[in-house]
């Protein structure tokens, strides 16, 4: 009856204490946690009264990011997203007008989806990572990606985010050598967060696909 929780534990050499490392440790396995065990709700950890370092860890992570598989029940979070025309101009999706456009897309695009992630904050979805596995003579690589709120642009959640995402996809997918991401060429905020994760530039690819009904310049990294 015990199958919903789990605990966790770590430690991390002297030299490297204070410095962050074990907070963003943490996160990428609390991420790769959630996505490879299923039925997992909760973790829990235990360290003793004196330790109060690692308490504030636990403390932080109140307020932590977070992946986890979409559920039907985000619907009212995801629509917050997908109708904004803000986040949607830089997405291959038009803003939804109605709720049940959204539930659709949630249906078909994110809890259908081999590999959807709900970017969370404090436990609430702000936003959506996806990763697709190439097949055949492809498998070796896939493409990512993302989507963020617009009032959590520019507070480093997206990094964050991806690096969690990447060691998630790295762990669960033996067989992926390679992730790459496809950015509207405009969209330099995306390229610096992918930049910032370890992904490089590597080509324009001009007039390669068609966005509110012009064709646009795609960048590869």
């Amino acid at each position: 009856m015990e199958c919903c929780r789990g605990g966790v534990g770590y430690a991390i050499a002297y030299d490297y204490w204070g410095k962050g490392i074990a907070t963003q440790a943490l996160s990428m396995a609390v991420a790769a946690i959630f996505s490879h065990f299923q039925e997992i709700k909760r973790i829990d950890a235990f360290t003793t009264n004196t330790n109060s370092p690692s308490q504030m860890e636990e403390k932080n992570k109140e307020g932590c990011i977070t992946l986890r598989p979409f559920e039907l029940t985000d619907l009212s979070d995801v629509m917050a997203g997908v109708a904004d025309d803000r986040v949607a101009q830089r997405c291959w999706w038009a803003a939804f007008q109605s709720g049940e456009d959204a539930l659709s897309f949630l249906k078909s695009s994110l809890t259908a989806h081999p590999w959807a992630r709900a970017i969370c904050l404090s436990g609430r979805p702000i936003g959506q990572m996806t990763f697709l596995q190439g097949s055949d003579i492809e498998r070796c690589r896939g493409e990512i990606g993302y989507a963020l709120a617009y009032e959590h642009w520019g507070k480093g959640i997206a990094t964050e985010a991806l690096k969690m995402a990447v060691s998630a996809i790295f762990c669960e997918f033996p067989e992926i050598q390679r992730i790459d991401a496809v950015v509207i060429d405009w969209n330099v905020g995306s390229q610096r967060v992918l930049e910032k994760v370890g992904f490089v530039k590597e080509g324009l690819l001009r007039k390669y696909c068609v966005k509110n009904g012009e064709t646009v310049d795609i960048v590869v990294v």
